[in-house]
This record gives structure tokens, sequence and C-alpha cells, in this order.
């Protein structure tokens, strides 16, 4: 089939971005190595690796905003708490409060 002056296959185009990825994963791979060797060490002649850590998600990962109000006499309670160590953070507390209503009253 014939095309019209000015147009070209696709495919083409399509095999040149093929190559790029193939560079750009080989390019991500010889990077992978080199952290690798980083991470290699040699101790009284046996491999040492060091652990790797998984990374703890943030809090704006793992929470969401909520704006909600509290009696006042509810909120006098839960600050006295926090000001005596008994609770972490009003954050923690309301997760874990609404955490144990839930499983009472709504899980099998």
């Amino acid at each position: 089939m014939e095309l019209e002056e000015g147009y070209e296959e696709v495919e083409e185009e399509c095999e040149y971005e093929d190559e790029e990825l193939n560079d750009s994963q080989s390019a991500d791979k010889s990077v992978d190595l080199n952290q690798e060797e980083q991470n290699h060490f040699m101790l009284d002649g046996k491999p040492f690796r060091l652990k790797q850590h998984s990374q703890k998600q943030s809090f704006s990962e793992t929470h969401v905003r909520t704006t909600t109000y509290l009696e006042k006499n509810i909120h006098q309670i839960i600050k006295m708490l926090q000001h005596q160590n008994q609770i972490e953070s009003i954050t923690k507390f309301i997760n874990d409060s609404i955490k144990h209503y839930l499983t009472t009253r709504y899980s099998e």
C-alpha cells in the first residue's frame, strides 16, 4: 500500500522506541549492579552484605485527614490522658478506638 507524501509507517518509529527502552533498561540494570557492589564487602575472606531495610511509609501515605468535633469533656479527658503519657497521641487513640468499635460491633 502506498502512503501519501509526508507520512511514515508507525512501525518504524516503534522499533526505535523499543531500542531506546532496551538501552534504558540495561542502564537501570547496571545502576542496580553498582549499588549491589557497593553493599558487598569481604570480611575475613567471606562475603558480607548489608541488610536491606524497607523504608517506612510516611505519615501522609498511611493516613487521611478528617476533621471532626469532640464533645468538650471527652476532649479534656483525652488531653489529660496524653499529658499523663497514658496515650501516645490523640490520632493513635482515636484510630485504636475506632478499630476496636468496628471489630466488636461489625465483625463476624
